[in-house]
């Protein structure tokens, strides 16, 4: 007999003062890009908190924009979006490789739409 499947839920943060994220998309599939930022704006401003979005041609300028964001502006977290729909896993694990560096180590980082156990372990 196999178990059922349950799922959690985590409740939402809580925060001291509004926080503003950034959320990076590379929309290889814009139906799906757009549903992961409408998602991940819902759940943002439920949490009291804002964002702003940047679009980038593919997954290869997601390093260079989270860089460049980091260095310039001042977001308290970052979410990387896109980015495995449409590469390859190996291209997808090349691309954090590369952007993991840029982040600052302070801030909390969210991967959207990574969902598939070899991905989760791998990232």
């Amino acid at each position: 007999m196999v178990a059922s499947k349950q799922n959690s839920i985590l409740e939402l943060p809580s925060f001291i003062s509004p926080v503003k994220l950034l959320i990076v998309v590379a929309p290889y599939y814009r139906k799906i890009a757009d549903n992961l930022v409408a998602g991940a704006r819902a759940e943002i401003k439920q949490a009291g908190g804002s964002s702003e979005l940047v679009e980038v041609p593919g997954a290869l300028e997601i390093p260079t924009t989270i860089a460049i964001a980091s260095r310039q502006l001042d977001f308290d977290g970052y979410a990387l979006g896109g980015l495995a729909v449409g590469e390859s896993q190996k291209q997808m694990f090349k691309v954090l490789q590369d952007v993991v560096p840029c982040m600052p180590i302070n801030k909390p980082r969210y991967l959207m739409g990574v969902g598939t156990p070899c991905d989760i372990l791998g990232a």
